[in-house]
């Protein structure tokens, strides 16, 4: 695919991005691969990833198959996302997998892109990275630039937005500014991933943004979570994407395939200004630098190596996270779980309960609470229950009201499928009284949902239409991304049952319901439960039935007009366009 640039050379590149630090509109984005380059050494995100699934394949060699069935996947997925999937088992031990993080020393692309931001030749640094190299190469300077921690920081930067910063938008190890360990902001990272409520805080930041230009290094762009959602909203801006290859002659790319992740591509679909070069970082630096007026030595510059290899060796990449071999089942499990690898899930997870110790109550109970999905995946309802059941008396124990509330709902779910509505209504009234008592409005959506769905199987349509509703009202007050989907969805069934004919208000549903799918990906939820909430394929079913049936022969005009449909027609099974013109008979 070619790709029609808003610069015609490099020259006219590098001339307006002078002219944008001259208005103090500049803005660097940098990824994992600046800290690669020596003296910092830190392991690639594919090493990390890499090093855990061989590490599992050693020590859980019974399904080693199955972990390296998965291991493209793995590779291929948003670091954070393969994070999170490990954190759903391992809690606070997550960190121990990220240790190697903590080690290196700041390098020269560290130190440069501080020192234009001291000398204001760069408003701001963005970056998803954990370490504080960045910190470390202000040294002495650390009070001269602002910090920010997490992405929700956003109402503190627009407040600050004329002074120089570092926002560190997936969190950070630690805030040297006053030596705190910050763990807990990477967790917010992680937790935050299943949130509709951080579209709307990447909406907030498109806003303040605009207006700047971005250049990006060291960063695959392969990711839906957060930066590419960014991006999509900032299509008046100018977005410089630096391919890091080995060349040093600098080259404006036209042949986007081959350099851009498909993420990345459907930006340039959708009216983004994305220039991409294909060069070596340091390169691109040191040209700048002669432009920008601050020279960038680059004598000492090595090859930064790929490191994507899954042959590459556990004990030579120079770290073995301690948390294995004792939670290798465990871990293996939620990854495999997440692959939707079920049955080999079912079976790791009954093998870390041969061996959990009792000290380890936590870890047990979720492990059960998974093996309870697994079970009724599988239709054992029987041995679903005894699962669900175990996880409760766990919670109970650690008086975990979040997990009791979680729990209760994922058991109400079942003994529906059970037909044991009277148990089943138990079941999501307590979840609702404990949701309501704790004040955990984060569960009251899921809570809400499950006794909507209840009504729904006793055909109570009207009550189960205003659960619904109730539910995906406190689903996007509070962030919880997939019983907001859901609810939609579930909403839209349950008035067409009603009414026998779809609505503009349903096909605003059903657009909200597809826009939040393709961001995170149906693919990317954290559980089989959370998965079920949302059937990717009836929703462009209904949304092509609704448009053709409330907008006539004027459905393809409407369907021309949505900027959403821009981006999510690209991962529905069919093209919606063509099937309506089918409807349409065009």
């Amino acid at each position: 695919m070619s790709n029609k640039t808003k610069f015609q050379s490099t020259d006219g590149v590098m001339q307006h991005l002078f002219k944008e630090s001259k208005k103090g509109k500049l803005i660097f984005f940098c990824g994992a691969g600046i800290s690669i380059k020596e003296p910092t050494n830190m392991p690639s995100v594919d090493t990390i990833v890499c090093s855990v699934l061989e590490n599992l394949i050693e020590t859980a060699p019974d399904i080693s198959d199955d972990i390296f069935t998965g291991s493209y996947i793995f590779r291929n997925s948003p670091f954070e996302l393969f994070m999170s999937v490990i954190q759903q088992g391992l809690l606070f031990r997550v960190f121990e997998v990220l240790q190697p993080l903590l080690e290196g020393n700041p390098n020269s692309i560290h130190y440069y892109l501080t020192k234009l931001l001291l000398a204001k030749k760069v408003k701001h640094i963005i970056t998803t990275n954990f370490d504080d190299m960045l910190e470390s190469a202000l040294q002495n300077d650390l009070s001269k630039i602002m910090f920010y921690y997490s992405w929700r920081e956003i109402d503190k930067f627009e407040k600050n937005i004329s002074k120089q910063s570092i926002i560190k938008l997936h969190g950070s190890f630690f805030n040297k500014e006053n030596h705190e360990i910050t763990t807990s902001t990477i967790l917010t990272t992680t937790e935050g991933i299943y949130s509709s409520s951080k579209l709307s805080i990447l909406k907030q930041w498109a806003d303040v943004l605009k207006g700047y230009t971005l250049v990006f290094m060291g960063y695959s762009g392969r990711d839906r979570l957060d930066v590419i959602p960014l991006l999509s909203y900032l299509s008046n801006s100018d977005i410089i994407w630096i391919c890091h290859t080995d060349n040093k002659e600098i080259e404006i790319v036209t042949d986007i395939d081959n350099f851009l992740s498909k993420e990345m591509i459907t930006l340039t679909k959708v009216g983004n200004n994305v220039t991409p070069l294909t060069c070596h970082t340091e390169q691109f630096l040191s040209v700048l630098g002669e432009y920008l007026g601050y020279k960038y030595d680059v004598r000492n510059y090595k090859t930064i190596q790929a490191r994507s290899n899954f042959s590459i060796s556990v004990k030579g990449s120079g770290f073995l996270p301690p948390i294995f071999p004792k939670y290798s089942y465990l871990v293996a499990g939620y990854l495999l779980l997440w692959l939707g690898f079920a049955r080999q899930a079912g079976y790791a997870f009954s093998q870390f309960h041969k061996n959990c110790v009792d000290e380890e109550p936590r870890l047990l109970s979720n492990a059960s609470c998974a093996l309870g999905q697994v079970f009724e995946n599988m239709n054992d309802f029987s041995n679903a229950s005894t699962s669900y059941t175990i996880a409760m008396r766990g919670y109970w124990g650690l008086g975990d009201y979040a997990s009791i509330v979680k729990t209760s709902c994922y058991f109400a779910d079942l003994l529906m499928n059970m037909k044991n509505y009277d148990e089943a209504g138990r079941m999501a009234r307590d979840a609702i009284y404990y949701a309501e008592r704790e004040n955990y409005e984060y569960g009251l959506g899921l809570a809400y949902y499950t006794k909507a769905k209840l009504f729904e199987n006793l055909n109570k349509l009207t009550e189960a239409s205003n659960l619904y509703s109730e539910a995906i009202n406190y689903a996007v007050n509070n962030g919880n991304f997939w019983v907001e989907a859901g609810s939609r969805q579930q909403l839209v069934k349950v008035e067409h049952r009603l009414n026998n004919k779809y609505s503009d208000e349903l096909i605003e549903h059903l657009l909200i319901a597809l826009d939040k799918i393709y961001w995170i990906g149906n693919g990317s939820a954290p559980s089989l439960k959370t998965a079920s909430l949302v059937d990717p394929f009836y929703l462009p079913d209904a949304l092509i039935d609704s448009i053709v049936e409330v907008k006539g022969k004027e459905a393809l005009l409407y369907i021309e007009s949505l900027d959403i449909l821009n981006r999510i027609t690209m991962q529905l099974p069919t093209d919606i366009k063509i099937r309506v013109q089918q409807k349409l008979n065009i």
